[in-house]
């Protein structure tokens, strides 16, 4: 271990984090006096945010919206470390100290933090906002990362302590860059099972550099500068958000309708090389993406599904796909496939571990052995008088995925797998997983801030049962679980990454998934944005810095984009 490290998480500890945003915001407020702030940026997006509630975010557009409209107490810096507090950045908090245990971090929030509507941000509402992400009424994410944290305490309106039963590698992210920060003066009075789809949540005030404006449903989603908000002015005026089909977004950036698109398709990069307007960004990504199997039955997790339940099928069809193939036809040179639940970006990634092979033969004479045969020739195998057909879910939203999901039709029907794509709306998609009724579904992940700590609530015996898990396929396995709860528990980056690549393997042998590719960030920004540069966790998260030069703003009074609400 690093000396630093054992001296951050194994001796007595006074951790201060005075650096603050001091010389960023004199800076900031220093452009915006020499008028190097303003303008508006579009962003085109494929489906509308599913929520406006942190806990319960589902999605990239979502993530992007709660990440400007809310704040975290302290923000994980570009080195990505997660164990100790080496690194981060105050945010709602300017400082924090550890007690001589290390069983208590004190955060002290900033004086002049404030919620949108005018209101202070106090202790409270860090109080609040933990107690909220550990209600199992609410199914938080990240509930089950929270149970280290006993409990929240507020000596006064600007301190808030975490108390720990035991110090774990994590703790000081648990408890500073998971939990976006709610208004508890606006929230508390709501029952925690309401809370996601509470009224007040379609207007959501938060204490980011952005504020809500409007939304018009279907259409767009419109943010504005905090102007006075305590990290400083973002340079930007607006931030709005269009929604259009991946086609249409290429055609709205590369006509200046739109000034960031995302999911770039690889048939469209030279389209945006050629563009005198539009400048291409590659970059790596904490993104993978891969085929669940249910391995529970659609709707009823009580009993194992009829055909996915079996390791030795999943482990056949999955040696039936050709991934290459796959990644090849759709991204082209945009993606490379995937290895098991994560990125070759996360620090516990590791691109030497044993991979199941693409033989279709031997994944037929699999499923023979195990009684699926076609027995009446008419291509689709059979057991039991009952046909080997399964359906596949994409969002309607996603390209790159019902493209997938053709291409897997294809290449399973070959070999007597039937497979029914059915293709939904973004918000009816994510409702079909969640309620775990599914045979097969396409999804992807971002880890965003390159810890491993999610494994348990994704791929875990702990996210297939508890309430708000993410483990929609049911994956369950004690070995697997064992090795990931010891590489969390680990302060030794190499002992880490042992047990994480001891437990990557025992999932890549059971086949709860086909690991499909990891993608690169592929995505196209006007030419006329200054920038810092872009960081591998996500694009809009220094949109604050974003800015256009006064000679070359252009006016959002475009045709299609309805202008600003007078007074706004």
């Amino acid at each position: 271990m690093p000396n630093a490290l054992r001296a951050l998480l194994l001796a007595p500890v006074v951790a201060l984090a005075l650096a603050a945003c001091g010389g960023d915001d004199a800076s900031r407020r220093t452009a915006a006096a020499e008028g190097d702030v303003g303008g508006t940026i579009v962003i085109a997006v494929g489906a509308e945010p599913n929520t406006f509630f942190p806990p319960r975010i589902g999605g990239i557009i979502a993530k992007q919206v709660s990440d400007l409209l809310y704040e975290p107490l302290a923000e994980i810096g570009p080195g990505l470390n997660t164990l100790g507090d080496e690194g981060y950045e105050p945010a709602l908090a300017r400082a924090w100290r550890w007690s001589d245990d290390s069983l208590q971090i004190t955060f002290e929030l900033s004086p002049g933090a404030r919620w949108h509507d005018g209101r202070p941000v106090t202790s409270e509402d860090v109080r609040y906002t933990f107690e909220v992400n550990r209600h199992p009424d609410v199914a938080s994410a990240v509930m089950p990362i929270l149970a280290g944290i006993d409990s929240v305490s507020t000596p006064d309106s600007l301190t808030a302590t975490f108390w720990f039963a035991r110090r774990s590698p994590e703790q000081f992210h648990d408890a500073a860059a998971r939990l976006a920060i709610l208004p508890s003066h606006l929230l508390a009075d709501v029952p925690m099972g309401e809370l996601a789809t509470h009224p007040r949540l379609r207007k959501p005030v938060g204490s980011g550099r952005f504020r809500f404006v409007r939304q018009v449903p279907g259409s767009l989603l419109e943010l504005g500068a905090d102007t006075g908000n305590h990290r400083g002015r973002p340079r930007l005026d607006r931030v709005i958000f269009t929604v259009a089909a991946p086609a249409a977004a290429v055609t709205q950036l590369l006509a200046g309708d739109a000034d960031v698109f995302e999911a770039v398709q690889p048939v469209d990069m030279p389209r945006l090389d050629s563009a005198a307007d539009v400048v291409p960004h590659l970059g790596p990504s904490h993104q993978y993406a891969f085929v669940a199997y249910n391995l529970r039955a659609p709707g009823n997790v009580a009993r194992p599904h009829p055909v996915l339940g079996d390791r030795e099928v999943r482990r056949a069809i999955s040696m039936m796909v050709d991934r290459e193939t796959i990644v090849r036809s759709v991204w082209d040179s945009l993606a490379v496939v995937g290895i098991g639940p994560f990125p070759r970006t996360l620090p516990t990634a590791d691109t030497t571990l044993r991979q199941l092979p693409l033989d279709p033969a031997r994944g037929a004479a699999l499923l023979d052995s195990l009684g699926w045969r076609d027995a009446d020739g008419d291509g689709v195998r059979e057991k039991g008088g009952v046909p080997l057909r399964l359906s596949i879910l994409v969002p309607e939203s996603s390209a790159f995925r019902q493209r997938i999901g053709v291409i897997l039709q294809d290449q399973l029907r070959r070999h007597g797998v039937d497979v029914q794509v059915a293709s939904l709306e973004f918000n009816a998609f994510g409702a079909r997983m969640e309620r775990r009724d599914f045979d097969l579904v396409i999804v992807t992940w971002i880890l965003a801030d390159g810890s491993p700590s999610g494994a348990p609530n994704t791929w875990g015996t702990s996210g297939a049962r508890a309430k708000g898990g993410q483990n929609y396929g049911g994956y369950s396995n004690p070995v697997f679980d064992a090795h990931v709860d010891s590489g969390l528990a680990s302060f030794d980056h190499a002992a880490r990454r042992r047990h994480f690549a001891a437990a990557y393997q025992v999932a890549i042998d059971d086949a709860p998934a086909i690991w499909l590719y990891e993608a690169r960030n592929a995505f196209g920004i006007h030419r006329r944005f200054r920038r810092p540069e872009i960081r591998s966790t996500g694009w809009w998260l220094d949109l604050h810095e974003w800015w256009v030069p006064a000679d070359e703003r252009i006016a959002r009074d475009r045709a299609g984009l309805p202008a600003a609400p007078a007074g706004e």
